[in-house]
């Protein structure tokens, strides 16, 4: 995607100043998870989608991209952003799924009443529409109706692909009781201590930029996401762009 796909400025009020290249959104909660979705959607082959992320306002310059924060509490602005462009199919909100997906699900239905004018979903995706006020609106949880996050999924596929490693990081987990966590930052713990020990370059790197290494330490192609091949492909029927 061209650097121009790489940020979202949002000006007090949304008028328009993101061009949309795309009819199907995704809008989720950091560059993390940005960057994962933007290279998955090219290693799966999947439908292209805008994964628009804000910067501070009245600062539109990519390279302080570095220097974003990401978070829930920006998704209303965003979605505000959102309903600016005449040409989207659909507006995918995703959001961790953390301790309660069914916890997380009204969460983010308050976050998308907040935006104003979308209707709101009353499940998991569930494409709510009404009118012409606002794009229709779903949501889905990382992963997919299950506790966790994003890095849960990342975990599993590299144990796949580094079993005699994960076998080591359980036991250090369970020694460190890390196993009474929540499961969201169970899965931080784990991918960190993974990362660390499979990145001599740099043991600290964080998630965003893992996904830009070559090779790959993270497999996007493991069956661990297939789930979120799935969720993709059907929110894009869902909002009728052919696949």
């Amino acid at each position: 995607m061209p650097d121009s796909q790489l940020t979202l400025p949002l000006p007090k009020e949304a008028d328009g100043g993101y061009r949309f290249q795309h009819s199907l959104v995704i809008i989720c909660e950091g560059l993390s998870d940005r960057e994962f979705f933007r290279r998955f959607i090219a290693a799966r082959n999947l439908p292209h989608f805008d994964i628009p992320f804000p910067h501070d306002p009245g600062d539109d310059s990519i390279e302080k991209q570095k220097h974003i924060f990401g978070g829930k509490k920006r998704f209303p602005n965003m979605l505000r952003a959102t309903k600016a462009a005449d040409n989207i199919k659909g507006v995918l909100l995703v959001i961790d799924s953390a301790d309660d997906p069914n916890a997380t699900l009204n969460e983010a239905r308050q976050y998308i009443q907040d935006a104003g004018d979308y209707a709101v979903p009353s499940t998991f995706m569930q494409l709510a529409t009404d009118g012409d006020a606002a794009p229709p609106v779903a949501i889905a949880t990382m992963p997919p109706n299950e506790p966790g996050g994003l890095e849960t999924l990342c975990y599993q596929a590299m144990v796949r692909a580094n079993g005699p490693i994960g076998g080591c990081i359980e036991t250090l987990c369970g020694s460190a009781n890390v196993n009474s966590w929540n499961p969201e930052k169970q899965g931080k713990a784990r991918l960190q201590c993974m990362v660390a020990v499979l990145n001599q370059e740099d043991p600290n790197k964080a998630l965003r930029y893992v996904f830009t290494l070559n090779p790959p330490l993270i497999p996007l192609t493991d069956s661990a996401f297939d789930v979120v091949e799935k969720l993709l492909r059907d929110f894009a029927q869902l909002a009728g762009v052919t696949i």
